[in-house]
């Protein structure tokens, strides 16, 4: 196996396993894990770039909860 086809194939198991992150338990998109992933990753930019730490928190806050959210509405039996 060559580096390039062990590479692609690195790439396309870490799609995979995100792809199922992101589903709810009908196979759709959690739209509160979307955002929530999407929150931490802009709080993650705003402190490289310097951002004041309240900013941060906040979005690192807001995204916390809304995995957390998710997180614990699967456990709950219907």
């Amino acid at each position: 196996m060559t580096f390039w086809q062990k590479v692609k194939a690195f790439f396309e198991r870490v799609i995979k396993k995100l792809a199922e992150f992101v589903e709810n338990q009908d196979g759709g998109f959690s739209s509160r894990r979307l955002f929530g992933g999407g929150l931490i990753v802009v709080a993650a930019v705003l402190a490289f770039r310097g951002a004041d730490n309240a900013v941060v928190l906040s979005f690192l806050g807001a995204g916390s909860t809304l995995l957390g959210l998710t997180t614990f509405d699967a456990k709950i039996p219907q």
